[in-house]
C-alpha cells in the first residue's frame, strides 16, 4: 500500500509518519517503510550547505519514485513523507499504486500556516520561513477536483494530538487493506477520460511556469503567475480548449505577465 502525506513544512507531517510507521510496523507486524525526498537531497553536498540548486530537483524526484516502486514490489506499506502541494505530484504517485496494483490513500495534515511558522522558528529555522510561504501560497488542497484525491483523513495538528491522529489513520488503513482484490481497486481508482483531461492542463501548464521562473528567477513573478494559472486552468476546462490551445494561449498570456514586471 502506498500512504502519501501532504502538509506544509513543519506541520508535523514527518512526526505522524514516524508514529503511523512504528504502529504497523511494530504492533501490527506490516512491513513499513517511510521514504522521503529530503533523504535523497542530504546525499548532495550543496544541499547539505543549503543550496538550492533546481537541476537536482528532476533527478532526485526520479530517485524517490524508484524506492518507492521498489519497496512495494517488496511488499511493504510505503509511506511518502513528503509536501505533495500540488495535485499533479499526488497524481504521480498514484500512477505508481496503480501500476504496481496496491492501495493507494491520502492523509492531508491541515495545520495552518501561521503554526508551521512558528513551530519552524521554534526549531531554530531548519526551512527558510519563505518557503513556507511559497508552498502555502502554491497548495492545492487534496480533494477539491478530483475524486482520487481526497483524503481518507485530515488533521491539524496544532488541535489534535498526532497519537491519536495516527491511531483513527492505521484504523483506517487496515480497513483499506482488507478491502476487495488490487485488481478490483485498479478498476475502481481507473480515472475518467474527464480527468485525464484535466490533468494534463494542470501539468501543462505547471510546466511552462516552471521553465518561466527557472529562466527569470523572480519570487514575485512565482507567485503572481499561480495565480493566474488557477483561474486560466478554469477557463480552459470550461471551454474545452485543446492541449495546444492551452499551450499557445498560456504562453501569451505569461508574456504579459513577464512584461508588466520588467
Amino acid at each position: 500500500m502506498l500512504i502519501v502525506l501532504s502538509g506544509l513544512p513543519s506541520s508535523g507531517k514527518s512526526t505522524l509518519a514516524v508514529k503511523i510507521a512504528t504502529i504497523l510496523e511494530l504492533d501490527l507486524s506490516i512491513k513499513t517503510i517511510i521514504i522521503e525526498s529530503d533523504a535523497i537531497r542530504n546525499m548532495i553536498p550543496s544541499y547539505r550547505e543549503q543550496v538550492f540548486n533546481p537541476k537536482h530537483e528532476p533527478v532526485v524526484r526520479s530517485a524517490m519514485f524508484a524506492l518507492i516502486k521498489y519497496f512495494l514490489e517488496k511488499d511493504y506499506l510505503v509511506i511518502n513523507d513528503d509536501m505533495n502541494y500540488y495535485k499533479s505530484m499526488r497524481h504521480d504517485l498514484r500512477e505508481i499504486a496503480l501500476e504496481i496494483k496496491v492501495p493507494f490513500a491520502i492523509i492531508y495534515i491541515s495545520t495552518p500556516r501561521e503554526v508551521a511558522l512558528s513551530w519552524n522558528k521554534k526549531r531554530g529555522l531548519p526551512i527558510p520561513q519563505e518557503v513556507i510561504e511559497d508552498a502555502f501560497n502554491k497548495f492545492d488542497i487534496p480533494g477539491k477536483d478530483y475524486d482520487w484525491d481526497r483524503p481518507i483523513l485530515t488533521a491539524d495538528l496544532s488541535t489534535i494530538d498526532p497519537e491519536d491522529v495516527a491511531n483513527d489513520a492505521v484504523n483506517l488503513i487496515q480497513n483499506l487493506l482488507s478491502k476487495p482484490s488490487v485488481s478490483e481497486i485498479k478498476t475502481v481508482a481507473e480515472p475518467s477520460e474527464v480527468d485525464k483531461y484535466k490533468q494534463s492542463i494542470d501539468q501543462l501548464t505547471r510546466r511552462i511556469i516552471s521553465e518561466t521562473i527557472a529562466y527569470k528567477k523572480n519570487e514575485e513573478l512565482a507567485k503572481n503567475l499561480s495565480n493566474v494559472r488557477i483561474d486560466f486552468v478554469k477557463k480552459a476546462i470550461k471551454n474545452k480548449l485543446t492541449l495546444d490551445e492551452v499551450s499557445m494561449k498560456f504562453k501569451e498570456i505569461i508574456n504579459e505577465v513577464v512584461q508588466t514586471l520588467e
